[in-house]
């Protein structure tokens, strides 16, 4: 098989470690804050680590479109997964009753590339679906926080229109 073959995953990788990377960033500048805040036992800086809680809420709630849609991928990698790896025992299956053939040589070889490829898929789809799950660990504890900061901003206004 020709390795220059377009990764479909490739992009969404992408989106995953970049929001991955302003995450971690964020939880970097929320722990620094709270250390800081535990030093100097001030409320000011209590109110400065809700605050840079609250743009993590922001921050995921603006991206929330994206992470629906990655979540909704990670569905579509784990069909994608269960499919490989049938086609891999399959093809491996191929290639033992192949061996048992003699004249057969240039057919187990191409057997023996597709089962590499195949492997090697499913090793990618397998990391994107790690990296899936470390994003949503990581923004669990704000994803509480901005369902709950929406109920909120609805009740407000629906009391407004009242």
């Amino acid at each position: 098989m020709d390795e220059h073959i377009f990764d479909p995953d490739y992009i969404v990788r992408e989106a995953i470690d970049d929001i991955l990377g302003k995450v971690e960033t964020r939880e970097k500048l929320i722990n620094s804050a709270r250390e800081l805040a535990e030093k100097r036992k001030d409320e000011s800086h209590v109110s400065v680590v809700k605050n840079f809680e609250t743009l993590m809420v922001d921050f995921l709630h603006f991206y929330s479109p994206l992470m629906e849609r990655i979540k909704r991928y990670e569905g579509n990698l784990h069909d994608s997964l269960t499919d490989l790896k049938s086609h891999l025992a399959s093809t491996k299956s191929m290639l033992q009753v192949t061996k048992g053939i003699e004249g057969v040589t240039a057919k187990s070889e191409d057997l023996d590339r597709e089962i590499t490829h195949i492997e090697k898929t499913i090793q990618s789809k397998t990391t994107t679906i790690d990296r899936i799950k470390k994003l949503y660990e990581k923004t669990k504890p704000y994803q509480s926080e901005s369902s709950a900061a929406e109920r909120e901003a609805d009740r407000t206004a629906t009391h407004r229109r009242k």
